[in-house]
């Protein structure tokens, strides 16, 4: 036997031996979990829930307890042809009602028919030729040839070559811009009671704040600038100062520190148009102190810096005027969002690129941020709908590998005098990593104590960033990456087990991770806790999180969604068993339409190849690999 031979031979061996040695070691980590479900866990989870109660809680939020669903998924694909790249993304949504009052959920929950020719759903085809993507990516920055600057030139071509290669990401730019532009289409019906999205809301509203981070950059970065609407020309003032919407003042968001502050002061000023320093010191419920007044006043000059304002007079009787201009800000950016966005999903409209938009009589490319900018103003949008209406907007998440539930929340209860939760922090070290693995285990391990359903607690997704500060006496905490904590009462998340096997109690559903807009009548839900300290460049800002109690009964809406939840389970489908049958439909149908798609890229480019005006560029334009392929099939037969 060869040398070769034997290596692969013995490398199966070595495989076997290694896994069953790495899962051996994984599983001694469970010798701990049940004292630490008992003293710990079993604090912050609720396994009892009341159906009565969730119809009392539907009658009082909608009136009703026939409710109307819709879960939304997306889809993307990226297809090279000849020269072009075709990007598709698109969204579905899988409609039905669920009765409240009807316990079982064959009878409860019903999904309407007709669902690939008489469903909802929006989609983009667009197709780009490979040498205009950077124009995409790169998003209108002007390289002069003129320069002999070699750091820019070898940045263009590094980019030129990555975006031809990796090029996917703008295909998922327009699929999740489909999946929040129907949600927000839904909404604004106001048919639906509820609305699922495939996806963790929190990480995708800070994703898309993340990409749109670059202030100084966006008039190199986005093609928005110099728009014009019916409202007047959009600037970059508007998409920095519309970034942190939804405005809420009842819920306080956003919150009057940190990054946030000159954005809430424009908020607050579009509602009254004047106001004094010594006005908003008292309303921000803010300290006079010399250095919380310097923090104000930069974040007023700001907004004086790009003339959204005008200072007059000194001291805390300053007056801070909102300019003309920037009174119809948000309704420029509504205009120009709907503006795009419509034209991007319209397939009636055959004879242009609706990536391509024009801007003083140029036509420019939309750029990824410009996509980003778009997705954040129509989920901005969809939250706002859902504070005010109301109605539940979900968001579920199947595979996870967060930690901040494990790290985060349960380090904080620790700290918390007034929590039931001590922890041994030893303990908790020797415990799975992730959240849903601790939690996947814990149910695995102390299954005569733990039936699904359950649910953690819910508390505020800031808890993602933020944790007690080492170190700092309670309640002081920090930040978890360059000691930013991200707004907080916008969503709130927990972990859910919604089936378990009905003869053998082994066979459990994977644990998924949800989240949920806060609403107003979550603040009378929650727990009171002391206003915790956030030391932010000098100055001692408060943080106001949201933890909801670990009872069904004293946190009425997680109990009306995991009612909701529950019966919108699909046991009979291995596959989907626990999780959301709804959104298993929709998924379904989104990759029907994916395949449709794909066979109608493959004929589109077999008629191009005979077309006998075109067929001779189309053959030039064929790269060597589809060629190779092409002659290896006709060789074939």
């Amino acid at each position: 036997m060869s040398k070769l031979a034997h290596d692969i031979s013995h490398l199966g061996n070595v495989l076997r031996a290694r896994a069953v040695s790495q899962i051996r070691e994984h599983s001694t980590q469970f010798a701990n979990i049940p004292e630490f479900y008992r003293d710990q866990l079993s604090h912050v989870i609720i396994q009892k829930w009341d159906p009565e109660n969730a119809i009392a809680t539907a009658k009082d939020l909608f009136g009703k307890t026939k409710l109307r669903y819709a879960a939304i998924d997306g889809t993307e694909r990226t297809d090279p042809t000849f020269d072009l790249m075709i990007f598709y993304g698109g969204a579905y949504a899988a409609l039905g009602s669920i009765d409240l009052e009807i316990r079982e959920p064959i009878q409860s929950v019903t999904i309407d028919s007709q669902l690939t020719t008489g469903g909802v759903g929006v989609a983009a085809c667009i197709p780009v030729y490979i040498s205009e993507i950077p124009e995409i990516e790169l998003a209108r920055l002007k390289f002069s040839h003129e320069k002999e600057d070699q750091k820019e030139t070898r940045t263009i071509n590094d980019i030129f070559d990555e975006t031809v290669i990796d090029n996917s990401q703008i295909a998922n730019d327009i699929m999740l811009l489909a999946e929040i532009r129907l949600g927000e289409t839904l909404a604004k019906t106001k048919h639906y009671d509820v609305i699922i999205l495939d996806r963790y809301l929190a990480g995708t509203h800070a994703n898309l704040l993340a990409k749109t981070v670059s202030f100084n950059s966006y008039e190199q970065e986005s093609s928005l600038i110099g728009l014009e609407t019916e409202f007047g020309e959009v600037t970059k003032a508007d998409l920095w100062f519309n970034r942190y919407r939804p405005f809420n003042k009842r819920i306080d968001i956003p919150p009057p520190r940190g990054e946030y502050l000159s954005h809430r002061i424009f908020f607050e000023l579009e509602q009254r148009e004047e106001l004094s320093l010594s006005q908003l010191i008292e309303e921000f419920g803010l300290s006079d102190s010399p250095r919380v007044i310097g923090r104000v006043k930069k974040a007023i000059e700001l907004l004086e810096k790009n003339d959204v304002v005008t200072v007059i007079g000194e001291g805390k009787e300053t007056e801070i005027i909102l300019s003309d201009t920037y009174k119809q800000s948000f309704a420029r950016i509504l205009a120009a969002k709907e503006t795009i966005v419509s034209k991007l999903f319209d397939l009636e409209d055959k004879d242009t690129n609706p990536l391509r938009i024009d801007v003083k009589g140029e036509k420019r490319w939309l750029t990824t941020v410009d996509l980003a900018l778009l997705s954040l103003f129509s989920f901005n949008s969809l939250v706002h709908e859902a504070q005010t209406r109301p109605f539940l907007l979900i968001g579920i998440t199947k595979d996870t590998y967060s930690r901040d539930f494990r790290n985060q929340f349960l380090n904080f209860l620790n700290a918390f005098p007034e929590s039931p939760v001590k922890i041994d922090m030893k303990t908790k070290m020797a415990l799975p990593q992730t959240d849903r693995g601790l939690l996947q285990a814990v149910s695995h391990v102390v299954l005569d104590e733990l039936h699904p359903p359950w649910a953690t607690q819910e508390y505020d997704t800031a808890f993602r960033t933020m944790g007690p500060k080492k170190g700092e006496l309670w309640p002081t905490m920090s930040g978890s990456h360059q000691n930013i904590i991200l707004s907080e009462r916008l969503f709130v998340k927990s972990f859910i087990q919604l089936r378990e096997g009905k003869t053998n109690p082994e066979l459990r559903s994977t644990v998924l991770m949800t989240d949920r807009v806060v609403l107003e009548k979550d603040l009378k839900h929650a727990i009171r806790l002391p206003n915790l300290i956030h030391h932010y460049r000098g100055i001692s800002e408060h943080v106001r999180p949201l933890v909801m109690p670990a009872n069904a009964k004293d946190n009425p809406i997680q109990n009306l969604i995991m009612r909701i939840l529950t019966l919108l389970d699909a046991p009979s489908i291995p596959e989907a068993m626990g999780h959301n049958k709804p959104l298993f439909v929709a998924d379904k149908v989104c990759k029907w339409f994916g395949e449709v798609f794909g066979g109608i890229v493959s004929s589109t480019k077999q008629w191009m190849e005979t077309h006998k005006d075109i067929r001779s560029y189309a053959f030039h334009l064929t790269s060597f690999r589809e060629k190779r392929t092409d002659f290896e099939q006709t060789r074939k037969g």
